[in-house]
């Protein structure tokens, strides 16, 4: 699966527990092609306690581009 699967198939959310961990990556990184799998990518390496959550949500508060629910949610997911 690739991130670009998930994004062509949303609104279909795919049960993102059986997402490789790069494609979440990847999810987060390529936000502005669909925000809302940025954000539930987060929700998930939020789940798995992954070490570059942080990392992550940090660069998203640092994007203009990025819309305020992707943001919330790496407030609330990254930075806690």
């Amino acid at each position: 699966m690739k991130s670009i699967d998930i994004q062509l198939n949303f609104p279909d959310e795919p049960d993102y527990s059986k997402v490789p961990v790069a494609v979440l990556y990847e999810l987060v990184e390529t936000y502005k092609i669909e925000q809302s799998c940025a954000t539930s990518a987060i929700y998930e390496l939020h789940r798995r306690a992954d070490s570059r959550l942080h990392e992550l949500c940090t660069w998203i508060l640092s994007q203009s581009e990025a819309d305020e629910w992707l943001k919330d949610c790496a407030k609330e997911k990254g930075l806690a």
